[in-house]
């Protein structure tokens, strides 16, 4: 049986047998990193169909790690092969322990993977699960079960090699599969690649990125403001931000505002961050003025479709935010008037970073979705009492939070994360509650600011308005 020369000619092959399914809207690639998105790659390229990852950590037993003992997904399934744990007398503690690592590892990989971008709606979908080989297939076993919970139309199973037993036992969980070969004896799957050399970060990295422009994600609308409407008070402003000038939308309260919200994303391109509107009308019609925009011009966005650079340049961001907040304190600011941050995605950084640097002067900071433990060490300069908020399914975000919240000081900080929410809140009704989140924080923490300052700490500053506040870290 003839060999195949590397993984991107087993995703051709596949492609030309998966044909039906080409130019569908409502077909999705999904590749088990890292081996099966070089593969998975050629199909999406072929079929112009979005490409995604699913991640899925084999449980190796100790000290044979190419044997698995079961595996792992993302959403928490957990599958075990009894037959190998029952031979081998594995007990439930070794087991736990490999579960442990490699969800630690399955979780680092998901954000760098995603790079802050939120996975592709399974639901109603035509899912192809492509990897660069099975052997006993305790990994496709656990992505297939994984997938099945988010309720897909149809799951096709896409292996350029499989032995007969797999394939049989694999063929009854899925709804179709294609296989190129399925040798006996079988041996192992990399025998049967010319060039089986392992697929490292950067390329995985690197050829999701060239598939971006396939991610065909439709925005929920029930979370924009409707674009033919406008909010009372609504104004289109230029901000001056060192050598650029940057679009923003001021919804203003020219008497007896509570403070003022920026509402800060990292983005150049306002579809980027649509939430954001339906965010600043609601702060806007419970007493906030708020000034909503982003830290890229929509020309530096059109480059990142392809760079994805400029949006992790937090130093820069962080410059930009600065200049901002000066001109909003010069400009819109009266001194009675509290200044708070709202950020997500890699604004919440740079949201941090200037908060530190500005200190009480930024009186509270609500993050949704974001990237804070790329502040770095400007995590523990933090004074503002900053509210993270994080999808209930957005597990490898809520990691990065939990990190950053160890890192600040202690009593500032609270986590609040919304139920079966995914990164992007588009469940229904997942915004409407981060919203209320969000008003009660700013409520609490820019209405009351003046009292706290004024009446109950004279001389303590944020740390101690926390304490009274009842804030948990």
């Amino acid at each position: 049986m003839k060999q195949l020369k590397n993984r991107s000619e087993a995703g051709k092959l596949l492609a030309a047998k998966l044909q039906q399914y080409a130019d569908n809207p409502n077909v999705l690639v999904l590749a088990l990193p890292r081996g099966g998105v070089p593969v998975a790659f050629e199909i999406a390229l072929s079929l112009q169909a979005p490409l995604d990852v699913f991640l899925v950590r084999k449980l190796g037993v100790p000290g044979h790690e190419e044997l698995a003992m079961g595996a792992i997904s993302s959403s928490g399934d957990r599958v075990l092969n009894q037959e190998i744990i029952d031979v081998l007398q594995l007990t439930e503690p070794v087991i736990d322990r490999v579960t442990h690592r490699e969800r630690q590892e399955m979780n680092r990989r998901e954000a760098v993977y995603r790079q802050n971008k939120p996975p592709l709606k399974i639901k109603g979908k035509t899912v192809l699960l492509v990897d660069d080989g099975l052997a006993t297939g305790s990994t496709m076993t656990a992505a297939i079960r994984a997938i099945q919970q988010q309720k897909p139309e149809k799951i096709v199973l896409a292996v350029p090699v499989a032995p007969p037993s797999t394939f049989e036992s694999m063929q009854k969980l899925g709804d179709d599969m294609v296989c190129l070969l399925t040798p006996e004896p079988f041996y192992g799957v990399g025998l049967w690649y010319q060039d089986f050399s392992q697929t490292q970060d950067d390329e995985v990295i690197r050829l999701l990125s060239q598939a971006e422009g396939w991610r065909k994600e439709p925005l929920d609308k029930k979370s924009t403001f409707p674009a033919d409407q406008e909010p009372p008070g609504f104004h289109h402003v230029s901000i001056p931000a060192g050598s650029v000038e940057l679009e923003g939308k001021l919804l203003h309260h020219e008497e007896h505002t509570k403070g003022i919200v920026m509402l800060i994303h990292g983005c150049g391109n306002p579809r980027q961050g649509p939430e954001h509107d339906l965010i600043a009308h609601k702060l806007y019609e419970a007493g906030f003025s708020t000034l909503r925009f982003d830290l890229l011009t929509e020309d530096e966005e059109t480059s990142e479709i392809k760079s994805r650079h400029l949006r992790f340049d937090v130093p820069l961001l962080t410059r930009r935010l600065t200049e901002v907040t000066d001109w909003v304190m010069h400009e819109l600011a009266t001194e009675d008037q509290p200044l708070g941050f709202f950020s997500s995605s890699t604004g919440t950084a740079a949201a941090l970073k200037t908060a530190a640097a500005f200190g009480h002067h930024i009186k509270a900071i609500v993050s949704l979705s974001g990237r804070p433990e790329l502040a770095g060490e400007a995590l523990a300069k933090v004074t503002s009492p900053t509210l993270l908020l994080i999808g209930g399914q957005d597990i490898s975000i809520l990691d990065l939070n939990v990190c950053a919240r160890a890192r600040m000081r202690p009593g500032l900080v609270r986590i609040d994360v919304v139920p079966q929410a995914s990164h992007l809140f588009e469940e229904e009704g997942a915004l409407e509650r981060a919203v209320d989140h969000t008003i009660a924080w700013f409520d609490q923490h820019l209405v009351e600011h003046e009292l706290a300052d004024n009446s109950r700490y004279p001389q303590t500053g944020s740390r101690g308005r926390s304490s009274e506040y009842g804030l948990f870290g």
